[in-house]
């Protein structure tokens, strides 16, 4: 299985405030079954040039610890992309925020956006070469709707659903990302992990009702499809 949501670098956004969290954070998600990830720290335009260099140094420390716990334990840098019109003139201008240096895009909005404005970025998105996967999309009202989110798998978006929904949310909440699940609209889980006591990686208990729910098959799709594309992509370019 593996992760593609998750705020592990340490020092650089919400997530782990230094390398022993990280560490903590590492062996958690491997011992519950996670044998890779995407690093991705909140991005947004008001970031520097200057910002990436921390980015980079701290993310070459995470791999050393990765491999402390596990040789194999694969780690790529990534991005949580809170979109606007200026970060997309980044993309395009090779700003190194895609994930795993392909051309998929972890994308973050205003969770009341309008149906209406998130298809017109998508579209943007998509327009300028770029794959996107809106993060943790339980979160947006528009998304409420299933029409509004069959428009948008039309169209090859990719929706990821955070572990802390199937585990913890409200009963309607998981009810509704239960049956999205079962009718193949979601494509990935993520942890949206930012440490190990308040905000978790909470892998081992989702997988767990997920796999009761809906069989190990779909829950594989979701925890390895995603970020296998991922990867095959990154590998060809």
């Amino acid at each position: 299985m593996y992760d593609i949501h998750c705020h592990i670098i340490p020092g650089v956004d919400d997530g782990a405030g230094d390398y022993h969290e990280a560490k903590k954070m590492l062996q958690f998600a491997y011992n519950e079954g996670i044998h890779g990830l995407i690093a991705t720290p909140h991005y947004n335009s008001s970031f520097k040039d200057g910002d990436f260099e921390l980015w980079e140094q701290s993310f070459k420390k995470l791999k050393k610890i990765a491999r402390s716990v596990n040789k194999k334990f694969m780690v790529h840098q990534g991005a949580e992309i809170f979109y606007d019109s200026e970060v997309l003139k980044k993309l395009q201008t090779g700003a190194e925020i895609t994930m795993a240096g392909s051309n998929y895009v972890l994308l973050e909005f205003p969770y009341d956006i309008s149906f209406k404005y998130l298809e017109m970025y998508l579209i943007n998105v998509m327009d300028s070469g770029f794959n996107p996967i809106i993060a943790h999309m339980e979160r947006y009202v528009a998304l409420h709707d299933l029409d509004c989110v069959e428009s948008i798998k039309r169209q090859e978006v990719l929706l990821q659903v955070n572990t802390s929904t199937i585990v913890s949310g409200s009963f309607s909440k998981r009810r509704r990302m239960l049956k999205l699940i079962e009718d193949g609209y979601i494509d990935a889980i993520g942890s949206d992990a930012h440490n190990v006591t308040s905000r978790p990686a909470n892998w081992a208990a989702c997988i767990d009702y997920l796999n009761k729910k809906v069989g190990y098959g779909v829950v594989e799709r979701l925890t390895t499809e995603v970020y296998e594309k991922i990867i095959k992509e990154k590998r060809a370019k």
